[in-house]
């Protein structure tokens, strides 16, 4: 169920990202014309884990940044700066976690940053009286589609990758 949520989720989403690219593309084959082209421009494989592990590697780094990545995760905090159309501008911190043995559990993150007005209404810091059922919230379980675009750190000094966020919906 999840992986056809995805992949109805990247068609949908790329389609016309992934057709207004100059590659060359047989009439009526729409943005791929086979599986691997479309593997070359979306990533769907990599996880908030592997990513996260990747911060040490610069060339898998670069290799990542390549691609989109379609990466799910929880909300951990969302913080608007602003949801001006001129300046709109919001922070998502994505994690997920894995258990380490039986006692203690890692976690991932990623920064993601939305910086385009068509998110807005989309995310919000706070939960409304009355939220629309598509508001993104803390807490809530997500994908985002995005590209890497640069590595940050958290309050503890270890890295964490920023993703510009293409697209993001809440997963219910």
């Amino acid at each position: 169920m999840k992986r056809t949520i995805l992949l109805l989720f990247v068609a949908t989403v790329f389609g016309g990202f992934l057709a207004a690219q100059d590659a060359p593309a047989a009439e009526d084959s729409g943005p791929f014309d086979s599986p691997e082209a479309f593997r070359r421009a979306i990533d769907v494989g990599t996880s908030l884990y592997e990513l996260n592990m990747a911060t040490d590697d610069m060339a898998q780094l670069e290799a990542i940044a390549g691609r989109v990545l379609i990466l799910d995760g929880t909300a951990a905090n969302i913080t608007v700066y602003s949801e001006e159309p001129e300046d709109f501008y919001i922070e998502l911190e994505l994690v997920s976690g894995r258990w380490d043995g039986v006692e203690s559990v890692q976690m991932f993150r990623v920064y993601v940053v939305l910086d385009d007005p068509a998110f807005a209404g989309l995310l919000a810091e706070r939960a409304p009286r009355d939220p629309d059922p598509e508001l993104i919230l803390r807490s809530d379980r997500v994908l985002v589609a995005g590209r890497l675009v640069s590595l940050a750190e958290d309050p503890e000094g270890r890295p964490v990758p920023v993703l510009h966020a293409y697209d993001i919906r809440a997963l219910r």
